[in-house]
C-alpha cells in the first residue's frame, strides 16, 4: 500500500465531511474530489466501511490530540477531567461532520488500528480517576457515566433543544463540575 496515496485520500475524505458533513463521506463523492474514478479507491481500502473507519480514527486522534493538550495544562485531576470534556464539546462543535462520523462507526476496542488509539483514550480519563481515589473496578462505569454525559450534553447542543433562555455553555460546566463533585464523592 502507497501511505502517502492513503493519507491523501484519508486527507481529502475528512476535508470534505469537515466542508459539507457527514453525508459527503460517499466512495462516488471522495473520487469525484480526487478526481479518480470510483474503483480506484479499492486499491486503498476495502469498501466504505473501511473508509469510513479510517476517518473516524482521525477524528478520535485529533480529540485525543486535543484533550492530551489540555490535560497536560490542568492543575489537577479534576481539571484533566474538564480538559477531557471540553475537548469533545469543542471537537463536536468544530468539526461536526467527522464528530458523527467518529460517533457512528463502531470499532472494536481490540482492532489493531484502532488498538493503540483506544489505549491512548483510556489513559486520559483513567489517570485522573485513579488520582481521585476512583477504585479499578469504578473506573469503567465512571468512563461510560463520564462520556454519555457529555456526549448526550453535546448530542442535544448540536440539535438545536437546548431552547430555554439559560447560557449553554454554563449549563455545560454544570454537568461537568457536577460529575467531577459526584466523582470525588
Amino acid at each position: 500500500m502507497n501511505r502517502e496515496r492513503f493519507d491523501s485520500i484519508l486527507d481529502t475524505a475528512v476535508a470534505l465531511i469537515d466542508n459539507e458533513g457527514e453525508a459527503a463521506l460517499g466512495w462516488n463523492r471522495v473520487a469525484q474530489a480526487l478526481g479518480v474514478k470510483p474503483p480506484s479507491l479499492y486499491n486503498h481500502f476495502d469498501n466504505i466501511q473501511s473508509l469510513r473507519k479510517h476517518v473516524a480514527l482521525r477524528g478520535w486522534v485529533a480529540f485525543a490530540d486535543e484533550a492530551t493538550q489540555g490535560c497536560a495544562r490542568a492543575r489537577s485531576p479534576e481539571g484533566s477531567l474538564r480538559a477531557i470534556a471540553n475537548a469533545y464539546r469543542a471537537l463536536a462543535k468544530a468539526r461536526p461532520g467527522l464528530f458523527a462520523v467518529m460517533n457512528t462507526t463502531q470499532i472494536a476496542l481490540d482492532d489493531r488500528d484502532f488498538a493503540p488509539i483506544a489505549t491512548r483514550l483510556l489513559k486520559l480519563f483513567d489517570e485522573p480517576l485513579e488520582a481521585l481515589g476512583v477504585s479499578a473496578a469504578n473506573r469503567v462505569h465512571a468512563i461510560r457515566a463520564m462520556r454519555s454525559a457529555i456526549h448526550g450534553f453535546v448530542h442535544l447542543e448540536s440539535a438545536g433543544q437546548f431552547a430555554m433562555d439559560a447560557n449553554v455553555d454554563r449549563s455545560f460546566q454544570w454537568l461537568i463540575e457536577t460529575f467531577v463533585k459526584g466523582v470525588v464523592e
